[in-house]
């Protein structure tokens, strides 16, 4: 028979069950058939917080004087509520308390009571409750964590909001959180005990929510572009405590809107000095004579994005990179050196290093980044849960691939070819088992033939005169700056139509239809004519 998510006759013990928070998860554990006992310090909130309950529900909410600093007080609730009860089912430590918020001027006693007050808690009532757990062989334990446990904040959010932002204490002792539920999902597991983590999202408070302001920022931040309310959280742990979750321990359940608080985004961006038609092209400045280094303007759109994430060159152990070696070290940017021809093999060690969730491949000869368009596909990819996604519709040079980092270890298993290890993706794109997803942002569709990547000197002169020209247009960046720069002065696009492009192709009947387009632009069209007849 298939276990449901009925919780009748399950006794529930909650730390911190009438705040924000808590309130709606024990009203929805009351509301599902379950016993409800509320650990807290203050009976005059707990009665406010139920006082609309309905009261036929209320019989089924018990208020248990409890301060889970101390732990006489622990003890002495457990075995009360064990006594009356006869049991207990399931335990969530949801309680919390802190003080001191400065990352600068926190105190020593500061922290120590953030941490006692976050983590010391939780592991104070894990201990109390195993020697019940494990008399009746069974058991339950869910920890509340945060998404601040996983990612460190992004203080740009709270540049105009200073007084929401958490302290260090608070996203520290909740990683440790996580890690705690670990380790005794790890050991209690023999005991037929349960323990695992519920890590929310942007859930702000009452108080938080009448800034609209920051709550439009905390919105944009997740893929269904709303924040989290207490009833959203209801539904882990009615299926954390029922029956249904018999055979899950060990587990971090993330409800974040897609937030990417749980996903570990990497910017790798394959990059070399050498080049056949334009050596050291990446590291040239950009406009001609004034400008930065045309990698520097790929690195400044990406540090600018609000996604949390990590930037790695990916470039070989040849000689002639020593020099961008030098240059990252310069600009504080990761840099990994592996094989010349073998790229995946760089993708590959720089996932397994540091266990990336997403890649977003890059090529350093590509300066313009439209980040917009970046983050827009990063959440189209996240929110259809794709092996791969690529955009379509931008400039050649513009176009984005992005791939799962799990996926993109899974295919060293395969016998690869050459052109597979050169050009990291080939071999996803070209097999039908993994799950392919395509962007396509709304840009002009004349936009989509022009040539913005830089291989030849033309194409480098192409892009030194278009970001020359960005003052001119409200310095705007990534597609509205092309756009505009066409729009005004369409005939510079002309400069490198006639350069070829290195591509991958499928088969022998591309590589010949793409060879005779080749011969038609250069007006030989008795050979091109020749070549398709001769290819049918």
């Amino acid at each position: 028979m298939v276990k449901t998510f009925n919780l009748n006759n399950k006794i529930v013990l909650i730390t911190g069950g009438y705040g924000y928070l808590g309130q709606a998860i024990s009203e929805s554990l009351i509301f599902h058939g379950a016993t409800v006992y509320v650990l807290g310090r203050d009976e005059k909130k707990f009665e406010e917080a139920f006082k609309s309950i309905d009261q036929t529900l209320k019989l089924k909410l018990n208020f248990e004087k409890c301060d889970v600093a101390n732990t006489l007080e622990i003890k002495n609730s457990f075995e009360k509520i064990h006594n009356k009860a006869g049991r207990i089912d399931v335990l969530i430590n949801n309680a919390f308390y802190s003080k001191g918020q400065s990352p600068e001027k926190m105190t020593d006693e500061e922290w120590v009571h953030g941490i006692d007050g976050t983590l010391n808690t939780v592991f104070r009532c894990i201990r109390e409750i195993i020697p019940y757990f494990k008399s009746q062989d069974r058991g339950k334990i869910i920890n509340v964590s945060s998404m601040y446990g996983i990612v460190a904040p992004q203080f740009d959010a709270y540049e105009d909001f200073p007084d929401f932002i958490n302290p260090p204490h608070y996203g520290a002792a909740k990683a440790g959180v996580i890690q705690l539920s670990r380790y005794y999902a790890s050991y209690l597991g023999q005991f037929n005990i349960n323990v695992n983590t519920v890590t929310p999202g942007p859930f702000p408070s009452s108080q938080v929510q009448k800034n609209d302001a920051f709550i439009k920022i905390l919105e944009e931040k997740t893929c269904l572009k709303k924040i989290g309310y207490p009833e959203d959280l209801a539904g882990a742990f009615i299926f954390l405590s029922s029956d249904a979750a018999d055979f899950i321990t060990g587990q971090n359940l993330i409800i974040d809107g897609a937030g990417h608080a749980n996903k570990k985004i990497a910017f790798i961006i394959q990059a070399r000095m050498k080049s056949t038609r334009l050596p050291g092209k990446i590291l040239l400045p950009i406009p001609l004579g004034n400008g930065k280094p045309l990698l520097c303007w790929i690195l400044d759109e990406l540090k600018s994005s609000k996604l949390e994430n990590e930037i790695i060159i990916a470039t070989s152990k040849n000689i002639e990179n020593n020099i961008l070696e030098t240059f990252c070290k310069q600009q504080n940017i990761q840099c990994y050196r592996g094989e010349e021809e073998d790229v995946l093999s760089r993708f590959l060690a720089i996932i397994k290093q540091n266990e990336y969730d997403v890649i977003v491949r890059l090529t350093a000869d590509n300066p313009f980044v439209d980040l917009t368009i970046l983050e827009e596909t990063i959440a189209y990819h996240l929110k259809n849960e794709y092996d791969y996604t690529k955009t379509e519709g931008l400039p050649l040079g513009m176009n984005f691939e992005i791939v799962s980092g799990k996926i993109l270890l899974g295919i060293e298993k395969y016998d690869l070819s050459a052109a597979d290890k050169e050009h990291v993706t080939l071999f996803i794109r070209n097999n039908s088992q993994y799950k392919k997803g395509v962007f396509l942002p709304i840009v002009n569709k004349e936009l989509k033939n022009l040539r913005l990547t830089v291989d030849y000197a033309s194409d480098f002169t192409l892009a030194s005169t278009i970001l020359s020209l960005s003052n001119n247009f409200d310095s705007k960046r990534g597609i509205k700056l092309i756009e505009s720069v066409y729009a005004q002065y369409s005939w510079l696009f002309e400069s490198n139509t006639m350069n070829v492009q290195k591509t991958q192709y499928f088969n022998i009947s591309d590589e010949i239809k793409a060879a005779a387009d080749l011969l038609e632009n250069f007006d030989l069209k008795r050979a091109a004519a020749f070549l398709n007849k001769n290819a049918k």
